[in-house]
């Protein structure tokens, strides 16, 4: 089995319990570089990556009026080879929306 930390198991977890997380854990452990390649090449998984740091960064979700903006930053970010969160960040930080953000109602930036 692939890495090298522990699992641990806390509280009142019987036998049966014990015996399962650790066989899910060796499950996830041998499949992991495939489910790697398989979230990397996935459209679905860059677009929920590409939201939540939007929603991060902006400390709010995402808006309408903010579409046109974000749109352009992920064209930005992954016009660059080898497509990172340092060039999603950059170019997020450098989009309108990030530049004219709005607190949610009732927050303050």
């Amino acid at each position: 089995m692939p890495g090298k930390g522990s699992l641990t198991i806390t509280g009142k977890a019987g036998e049966v319990m014990q015996e399962s997380a650790r066989a899910a854990v060796s499950y996830a452990r041998s499949r992991a570089e495939q489910l790697h390649k398989e979230l990397a090449g996935s459209e679905e998984a860059q677009t929920c990556i590409d939201r939540q740091w939007t929603r991060y960064l902006l400390s709010r979700p995402e808006t309408a009026a903010d579409a046109g903006s974000m749109s352009a930053a992920y064209q930005k970010a992954s016009a660059t080879a080898g497509f990172s969160v340092r060039d999603l960040v950059t170019a997020l930080v450098q989009s309108k929306a990030f530049t004219y953000r709005q607190p949610a109602s009732g927050e303050t930036l």
